[in-house]
């Protein structure tokens, strides 16, 4: 039995199993474009015997804003086994190999879309990002008069559409740094593209729309009515007056569409903009899963509101086991260092899992230990809440 980089052929094999396992409806293996011809090779990692391919996925190279600093990462995406293969631990065995390619790539987290939460939560993921759907007339927005932004169509990602995303993406919290990549994957997705520009044509925001089709393709229990509704696939701006004049380029559909759906951070309620608090839908939607693969190199990697400090953390991961242990995080002068510390009394003890919901920002340490995730030493509760203050995460690149 083979563990490694896909062969030209597994890639073909791959491909079959990928359609039988998430496009399996087409009832046939005609057409099959995944995995893409310029994906790179060393992204596709399997399991082989005698027989061909047994199970596969794709690891996708990604660097994320986590904490105010850059961080490597790896999306780990298209995960599947031969029908006949299930249930035989190979996943296990693949996520292992994966977990120590990224680790010997100094990857400090891996990231998932899972098709089941708990079972990805058995690899030591936990959710971390979460999204607030609305679904409301379009008729309900407030238009309000703007000075000095103009809107203009584009029929492609350009420049102007990278560098808003490329600021405002530094403002939000667990989102992926593009590469151009992963800016060909959304200009290949179907929607139309409008820029705001302020009075010296500087692209200050833009947004892309698709409009749906009869039948739900996104969120199928939730999108009413899809015939007559348009979906803001994505939209990101500089300041609040280009804010408005996107909220006022969507009012402008309220002929073409009754309907309009937007997933937006739970920080943002669409209801201010709203002159009806009676949104057709309101409801938040689990996103994105967080995995420490190198925990040590995630906690001296992110930035600490804090300059001087000594915490001790205990981690508890049963499959990556060099995160296994008692670590001290220290800081002085802004400079982080994390050492082995066996013998010392932790400040904080949880799993790998709860680490990352805790470092990502989307869970504080008051929370976890409310919950009985963690445990926290007494008295130390004040220097958590100073280190890990919540973040609004908001990923938006789908894998």
């Amino acid at each position: 039995m083979h563990i490694g980089q896909l062969t030209d052929e597994q890639r073909i094999e791959y491909g079959r199993m990928f359609r039988y396992a998430f496009d399996s409806a087409k009832n046939n293996y005609k057409e099959i474009q995944f995995p893409e011809p310029d994906m790179p090779a060393d992204w596709l990692h399997g399991i082989s015997d005698e027989t061909g391919l047994l199970c596969a996925a794709t690891v996708i190279d990604f660097t994320f804003h986590i904490r105010d600093r850059k961080m490597k990462g790896g999306g780990i995406a298209c995960l599947t086994t031969r029908p006949e293969q299930r249930n035989r631990r190979l996943i296990r065995r693949l996520m292992d190999h994966i977990f120590q390619h990224l680790r010997s790539q100094q990857v400090a987290v891996a990231v998932g879309y899972p098709f089941k939460f708990s079972y990805w939560e058995a690899f030591g993921f936990r959710l971390a990002d979460e999204n607030v759907l609305y679904q409301w007339e379009i008729t309900s927005i407030i238009p309000k008069p703007v000075e000095g932004r103009h809107i203009r169509e584009a029929l492609a990602i350009t420049p102007d559409i990278r560098a808003v995303y490329d600021e405002c993406a530094g403002r939000h919290n667990f989102i992926a740094c593009r590469s151009d990549f992963q800016w060909k994957w959304i200009a290949e997705a179907d929607s139309f593209k409008f820029v705001c520009y302020d009075a010296e044509d500087r692209p200050t925001g833009y947004v892309l729309l698709s409009f749906m089709k009869n039948e739900p393709l996104l969120w199928p229990a939730i999108i009413h009515d899809p015939g007559r509704t348009f979906y803001v696939r994505e939209a990101f701006w500089r300041d609040s007056v280009t804010r408005q004049a996107i909220l006022n380029l969507l009012w402008s559909h309220r002929d073409q569409r009754r309907y309009a759906a937007w997933s937006l951070p739970v920080n943002f309620n669409l209801i201010d903009h709203l002159d009806n608090p009676r949104v057709l839908a309101r409801t938040v939607r689990p996103n994105a899963m967080i995995r420490l693969v190198d925990a040590p190199l995630a906690l001296r990697s992110i930035s600490y509101p804090l300059a001087n400090f000594r915490l001790v953390i205990r981690i508890h991961d049963a499959t990556c086991q060099w995160n296994e242990g008692t670590f001290a995080v220290m800081s002085e002068q802004d400079t982080v260092t994390v050492v082995p510390a066996p013998a010392a009394e932790p400040d904080l003890a949880c799993s790998v899992g709860e680490l990352g919901q805790l470092l990502a920002g989307f869970r504080t340490a008051a929370e976890l230990h409310d919950g009985d995730k963690a445990m926290i030493r007494p008295g130390v509760a004040p220097l958590l809440a100073d280190l890990f203050p919540p973040r609004c995460n908001y990923l938006r690149d789908f894998f």
